[in-house]
Protein backbone atom coordinates (compact mmCIF):
# COMPACT_ATOMS: atom_id res chain seq x y z
CA UNK A 1 0.00 0.00 0.00
CA UNK A 2 0.60 3.66 -0.36
CA UNK A 3 2.86 5.31 2.39
CA UNK A 4 -0.32 7.92 2.15
CA UNK A 5 -3.07 5.87 2.02
CA UNK A 6 -5.54 5.88 4.83
CA UNK A 7 -8.28 2.47 5.64
CA UNK A 8 -11.30 3.29 7.85
CA UNK A 9 -13.76 0.20 8.95
CA UNK A 10 -16.38 0.71 11.06
CA UNK A 11 -17.82 -1.40 13.14
CA UNK A 12 -21.74 -0.31 14.11
CA UNK A 13 -23.15 -2.80 16.89
CA UNK A 14 -26.33 -2.56 18.81
CA UNK A 15 -24.72 -0.67 21.74
CA UNK A 16 -21.69 0.78 20.17
CA UNK A 17 -19.79 1.39 17.13
CA UNK A 18 -15.78 1.01 16.73
CA UNK A 19 -13.31 2.39 14.29
CA UNK A 20 -10.30 0.86 13.05
CA UNK A 21 -8.21 3.56 10.98
CA UNK A 22 -5.16 1.89 8.99
CA UNK A 23 -2.43 3.86 7.36
CA UNK A 24 1.20 2.49 6.17
CA UNK A 25 3.30 5.22 6.99
CA UNK A 26 5.81 5.03 9.61
CA UNK A 27 4.80 3.85 12.78
CA UNK A 28 3.72 6.29 15.65
CA UNK A 29 4.89 5.87 19.26
CA UNK A 30 1.82 7.24 21.74
CA UNK A 31 3.49 8.91 24.64
CA UNK A 32 1.51 9.73 27.59
CA UNK A 33 1.47 13.35 27.90
CA UNK A 34 0.22 15.86 29.70
CA UNK A 35 -2.97 17.58 28.46
CA UNK A 36 -3.06 20.94 26.43
CA UNK A 37 -4.34 24.40 28.19
CA UNK A 38 -6.96 24.75 26.14
CA UNK A 39 -7.76 28.21 27.58
CA UNK A 40 -4.27 29.04 26.37
CA UNK A 41 -3.54 30.59 23.41
CA UNK A 42 -1.24 28.17 20.49
CA UNK A 43 1.19 30.41 20.22
CA UNK A 44 1.79 30.14 23.84
CA UNK A 45 2.01 26.19 23.69
CA UNK A 46 3.80 23.01 21.85
CA UNK A 47 2.28 22.45 18.56
CA UNK A 48 1.72 18.95 19.51
CA UNK A 49 -0.86 16.68 21.65
CA UNK A 50 -4.00 18.28 20.62
CA UNK A 51 -5.10 15.40 18.47
CA UNK A 52 -4.16 12.59 21.44
CA UNK A 53 -5.99 14.97 23.67
CA UNK A 54 -9.23 15.35 21.40
CA UNK A 55 -9.28 11.23 20.89
CA UNK A 56 -8.80 10.48 24.46
CA UNK A 57 -11.52 12.95 25.42
CA UNK A 58 -14.13 11.90 23.28
CA UNK A 59 -13.31 8.18 23.00
CA UNK A 60 -14.55 5.35 25.42
CA UNK A 61 -11.74 2.88 24.01
CA UNK A 62 -8.83 3.86 22.34
CA UNK A 63 -5.92 1.54 21.18
CA UNK A 64 -2.96 1.71 18.90
CA UNK A 65 -0.88 -1.34 17.41
CA UNK A 66 1.44 -1.65 14.89
CA UNK A 67 1.49 -5.04 12.65
CA UNK A 68 2.92 -6.35 8.81
CA UNK A 69 -0.29 -4.77 7.50
CA UNK A 70 -0.08 -1.06 9.06
CA UNK A 71 -0.73 0.58 11.88
CA UNK A 72 -4.30 0.68 13.40
CA UNK A 73 -5.83 3.28 15.61
CA UNK A 74 -9.04 1.36 17.24
CA UNK A 75 -11.56 3.60 18.47
CA UNK A 76 -14.44 2.87 20.34
CA UNK A 77 -18.04 4.85 21.07
CA UNK A 78 -21.08 3.83 23.17
CA UNK A 79 -24.17 4.51 21.21
CA UNK A 80 -26.20 4.89 24.12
Amino acid sequence: MNPGSLMLELRPAKERVTMILTDFGHPFEPVETDAPDVNALLNDQPTTGFSLFFIHSTMNEVEYYTDEQGNHLVLVKPLS
